[in-house]
């Protein structure tokens, strides 16, 4: 389901109001200017990501509700709006859940090549993501869980963590 909402987010054109009201809700400004720098199929997901996390563990013991939620909005903020074209998201996608190996080969910081810099970008967007977040002054907590949103499930990990992630394929 997930690479399937994935491609749907690639037609969305624009967020409602209700979408804006949930970004300002968990958001502070620095918040606000890194959800509003990501491409809008970037904000849509990780609006999907918020939303998923509000209807299924918001209320559960022990979850920091507040952090997840920033984190969600937040967790693809390492790709900035023009970094990739509708179809190289596609194509790096589809590397991402099916050929990881080769997306790592093709990965190279180099803007003159299209396809090669969108392979870099997914690959070190939760670093970026990160590194950005700690910049503006944004939670370390909520950095952190952009920084390893992609990383594998282990035993010593948050529960905003595992959340996080699942909600991540999930939507």
């Amino acid at each position: 389901m997930g690479w399937l909402s994935r491609l749907s987010d690639l037609f969305v054109k624009g967020l409602s109001e209700n979408d804006h009201a949930l970004v300002a809700n968990y958001l502070d400004e620095p918040g606000r200017f890194l959800f509003y720098q990501m491409d809008l199929v970037d904000q849509q997901h990780t609006l999907k990501v918020a939303r998923y996390l509000l209807r299924e563990v918001a209320f559960r013991r022990g979850v920091d509700t507040e952090r997840l939620i920033q984190a969600a909005l937040l967790h693809d903020s390492g790709k900035v709006r023009g970094d990739m074209k509708k179809c190289h998201r596609v194509i790096v996608g589809f590397l991402r859940r099916f050929a990881p190996e080769i997306r790592k080969r093709l990965s190279r910081r180099d803007r003159s090549r299209p396809l090669r810099y969108a392979c870099y970008v997914d690959l070190v967007h939760p670093k970026r993501g990160a590194y950005m977040a700690l910049s503006l002054g944004i939670d370390p907590t909520v950095a952190e869980l952009i920084q390893k949103h992609h990383a594998p499930l282990g035993a010593n990990l948050s529960p905003e963590f595992h959340y996080l992630k699942i909600a991540d394929e999930q939507v």
